[in-house]
């Protein structure tokens, strides 16, 4: 009995021990089992934080660009690269988790060119802001067509996440077996002893451990990563942000808002904002807050806050907890504005003081126009009135004296009347000269064509006398005196005439338009053409003769008054012709200017404003 005691002491020590080294083989290969599940639900835990953290990254991303859109700040976009980097990130962590997964790796592909086509229309609608080309209909298209994108990237992300549930499913649900097969092991092991049971049984709080400490790592993992993105959001704006509950108590502050406070964050968090800055009390802040509770609407402000000197402004929105304030110092931009004010004051003392100097010198030189046609009026009548008469009575004389005159006496008699008609002569040329600025007419459409053909009638016995061939090309309409320009055709065609050679004068005038800053040299003129810019449109005339010419050295001079170069018995006149064609095309505000070769023939140029 003893021996069969001992024996089946013995073999049932051996079957324990048999049974032991089972059950702990058995219960060795199920914990390893178990900690390869473990293992497998953690790595379904972190693919499920990475399509999490993804999706977060591209909708602040997507934030960003809206934000810049809004804003037009740089620092928006700053924050949509960082985002954007993120993105990448995260699909090069989610790749390399789920590379054991078929299924999750063809949803992958199809994933990450959705996500760089929505990166690309984000970066096409900031393109186009940049460029100010993003109207109404692109943002809208360009906005549909994001929608469309993120639902197709919606639907991949829920696929992918309800995957991976299924699969932490499974796979804890093979973990609770595995526990269930210990169990099962542990009980049919002829009545474990209680050693074996003690460890089963700490084998299984272990598990419980971890399971709970599982479950609640991964609220915490939810619970941060929810934290996180919102702190994010609030973190990338430029503007401060603080957020207060009912009792007026700090639950969040950004760092823009901590470094206006000059107070860390974490300090102020769960203060009372009235005891922590009572100087506000009474202040328009003070007013505005409560009446954003009280009325439940938006309060948007501008105010200067005495303690600190400085301007804000603020944006105060009520919620369910409580206030939301976002605030910038515009401080920089108040002083500016005030400074421009300032100067538009000062200016407005300076036009106003200059205003009463220029009437002062309209009256002087309104004064002085009435002087000045008092003396073409005194020229007109008082000083040709003795020229007259010196010229009639000296006729007068030659015509009853005659018999008694030898022919020396009328020799100078001739000289006198010829000098007091040349007096005369000079005299009107410069009632001529004085009028052209002191009585001209308003401007109007004026046909050039018309004013040539005026001219050329007044000079139709010199051109008779003269055999003078005239040509001309289509002449433009422009806003000019009529009467000036006429007299400036007549003067300029007239020297033609004059100045000639032993052949018939062949005289051609033209003119071309020339735009703002173009240099362009006519066809049918001299390539030495003097270039001139101009900011506006204006036209170039010339007037072309083949005359005697005139040498280079006189070209500047010839347009002073009484400024000759020949005789009066080579050629008569005053040397004022030139002189009044002058001041008419600055009149006009143009220039005048000419070009010669001696025995060739001279080119007359002259620029006009079309209007």
């Amino acid at each position: 009995m003893n021996r069969l005691s001992e024996k089946f002491v013995a073999g049932s020590f051996g079957l324990a021990l048999l049974l032991l080294c089972g059950v702990a083989t058995a219960s060795y290969l199920s914990i390893q089992r178990l900690r390869e599940e473990k293992r497998w639900v953690i790595h379904t835990y972190q693919v499920l934080e990475a399509l999490d953290k993804m999706e977060a990254s591209l909708s602040n991303a997507e934030i960003g660009r809206h934000s810049y859109i809004l804003a037009g700040k740089p620092v928006y976009l700053e924050t949509y690269e960082r985002e954007k980097q993120n993105v990448s990130q995260e699909i090069q962590t989610l790749e390399q988790l789920i590379k054991d997964n078929p299924k999750q790796i063809h949803r992958f592909d199809a994933l990450e060119p959705l996500i760089a086509q929505r990166f690309s229309l984000i970066e096409q609608t900031i393109k186009l802001f940049r460029q100010n080309k993003l109207d109404k209909s692109t943002q809208i298209a360009a906005t549909v067509r994001g929608i469309e994108v993120r639902e197709q990237l919606q639907t991949i992300y829920q696929a992918m996440e309800n995957e991976e549930k299924t699969l932490l499913l499974w796979r804890t649900a093979a973990k609770d077996s595995s526990v269930n097969q210990i169990i099962i092991v542990v009980s049919l092991g002829y009545g474990l002893s209680f050693v074996l049971l003690v460890v089963v049984y700490l084998l299984l709080q272990k598990q419980i451990r971890m399971n709970k400490a599982l479950s609640e790592e991964a609220m915490r993992l939810e619970q941060q990563a929810a934290k996180a993105k919102l702190a994010d959001i609030l973190e990338t704006v430029t503007d401060a942000f603080i957020a207060l509950d009912r009792n007026w108590c700090f639950i969040y502050i950004n760092q823009r808002a901590g470094q206006i406070f000059e107070r860390r964050p974490e300090d102020l968090i769960g203060k009372n904002i009235w005891e922590e800055f009572p100087e506000a009390v009474e202040q328009k802040f003070y007013h505005a807050y409560h009446q954003a509770v009280a009325e439940q609407r938006i309060i948007e402000m501008e105010e200067y806050y005495p303690p600190w000197n400085r301007w804000f402004e603020n944006r105060i929105s009520p919620s369910v907890e409580g206030l939301s304030i976002f605030f910038q110092d515009i401080t920089p931009r108040k002083l500016a504005e005030e400074a421009l004010q300032q100067s538009n004051e000062e200016l407005e003392i300076k036009v106003e003081e200059r205003t009463v100097e220029l009437q002062q010198l309209n009256e002087e030189l309104k004064r002085s126009n009435r002087e000045l046609e008092q003396f073409a009026y005194v020229a007109s009548h008082d000083l040709q009135e003795p020229l007259r008469a010196v010229t009639g009575y000296t006729q007068l004389l030659g015509q009853e004296y005659q018999d008694r005159l030898d022919e020396s006496a009328q020799e100078y008699l001739t000289y006198i009347v010829d000098g007091a008609k040349r007096m005369q002569q000079l005299i009107q040329d410069l009632l001529v000269y004085s009028r052209v600025g002191t009585r001209p007419q308003q401007f109007a459409l004026t046909d050039c064509n018309v004013v040539l053909n005026q001219a050329l009638t007044n000079l139709q016995v010199a051109i008779a006398e003269s055999n003078a061939i005239i040509t001309h090309d289509p002449l433009p309409t422009l806003l000019a005196d009529k009467s000036q320009l006429v007299q400036l055709f007549q003067n300029l065609i007239g020297n033609a005439i004059k100045f000639r050679k032993q052949e018939p004068p062949k005289i051609h005038i033209s003119a071309v338009k020339r735009a703002a800053g173009e240099l362009l040299t006519p066809n049918s003129c001299t390539d030495a053409i003097n270039r001139v810019s101009t900011h506006h449109s204006e036209w170039l005339f010339w007037v072309q003769d083949n005359g005697i010419g005139i040498k280079s050295q006189y070209l500047d001079r010839i347009f002073e008054v009484f400024r000759r170069l020949h005789t009066r018995r080579e050629f008569p006149g005053t040397g004022i012709g030139l002189a009044i064609c002058k001041k008419i095309v600055e009149r006009h505000g143009g220039r005048i200017w000419a070009e010669s070769q001696l025995g060739v023939g001279t080119i007359f140029y002259l620029t006009l404003k079309e209007n």
